[in-house]
Order: C-alpha cells, then sequence, then structure tokens
C-alpha cells in the first residue's frame, strides 16, 4: 500500500516506550539451573531474532537507497531478473520481497518446526535472503526445541514450581 517499506517492519513507538521504562526495574529471582538454562537459551533466541530483524532493516534501506540511485542517475528501474545469476540461470528469482524477509524467516522458522520443511531448503532460503549473515538462524530450530524442552522441565519439577511460587508470591 502507500506505507513506507521500513513502517511494516517497525514496531509502534509507543510500546517500545513502554519497554524502555522497565528497564530501571530491578527483580532478584533465586534459580535453580533448570531456570538458569530456559532463560538464557531465551536471552540467545531473543538476541538471534534481534538481529535477523536488524539484518533484515539493513537490507531494506539498502535496496531503497539502491533503487533510488539507480532511478536518479541511470533513469531505469531496476527489476529482479536483472541479478547476473538469475541471468545464467545459476539461480531462480525469489518471490520474497526485500520487505518481507523478516515474516518470511518467521514463516520458514514455523515450517521448519511443524516438519513442513527440510533443512538444507530452510538453510539455502535464509541465504538467499540474508546472504552471509544468516548463519544465525541456521539452528533456530534446535534453540527452540532446547526451550520446549526446559520448559517442560520447568512445569514438572517440584523443585522449580516452588521456585516460582516463592518469586511471585
Amino acid at each position: 500500500g502507500g506505507s513506507s517499506p521500513k513502517a511494516k517492519l517497525l514496531f509502534s513507538s509507543t510500546v517500545a516506550q513502554k519497554l524502555r521504562s522497565l528497564d530501571e526495574a530491578y527483580n532478584l529471582f533465586h534459580v535453580n539451573n533448570n531456570w538458569y538454562i530456559f532463560l538464557r537459551l531465551h536471552q540467545i533466541l531473543c538476541l538471534r531474532l534481534l538481529r535477523i530483524y536488524s539484518q533484515a532493516e539493513r537490507q531494506i534501506e539498502e535496496d531503497s537507497r539502491e533503487r533510488e540511485w539507480e532511478r536518479e542517475v541511470l533513469g531505469v528501474k531496476r527489476e529482479k531478473s536483472d541479478s547476473p545469476a538469475i541471468q545464467l540461470r545459476l539461480k531462480d528469482p525469489m518471490d520474497i520481497e526485500v520487505e518481507d524477509y523478516y515474516p518470511a524467516f518467521l514463516d520458514m522458522v514455523r515450517n521448519l518446526l511443524d516438519g513442513n520443511m527440510d533443512s538444507s531448503q530452510y538453510e539455502d532460503s535464509l541465504r538467499d535472503m540474508f546472504t552471509i549473515h544468516a548463519y544465525i538462524a541456521f539452528t533456530m530450530d534446535k534453540l527452540i526445541q532446547s526451550i520446549v524442552r526446559q520448559l517442560q522441565h520447568i512445569v514438572s519439577d517440584e523443585i522449580c514450581v516452588q521456585v516460582t511460587e516463592l518469586y511471585l508470591s
């Protein structure tokens, strides 16, 4: 539509402002190993998602600058099929627009976890979208599976439940 490409990707500023005010909050939570491992894996997941998100933003900005330069300097509009690799039929053109890389990435992770996509296809698609920066997301399925396993330990282990109740009281 009429919104800018970057607007699709940006978080609401009001949500970000609310979260920023929580940075000053401090809570002490004494935990056992199961909780610690879960929290650490969660942090790794958040960092990886942020890095892929940031890379998608950079690629949107870069693509926008390239298109503007081509329009101003060359007076032409670039097509997807203009890539030499695509013209030599070494690579198929991607159906995904740069603005949709991050949502497509999330869908691919879901499909990988659901078994609707195999890992080699997942990695190839990531490489096509995020080039050399894709490696950070190659083991996303293993990370999420480990997080789920830790959550199962947390809800089934009596000590974990007691630690949680102590924190909440």
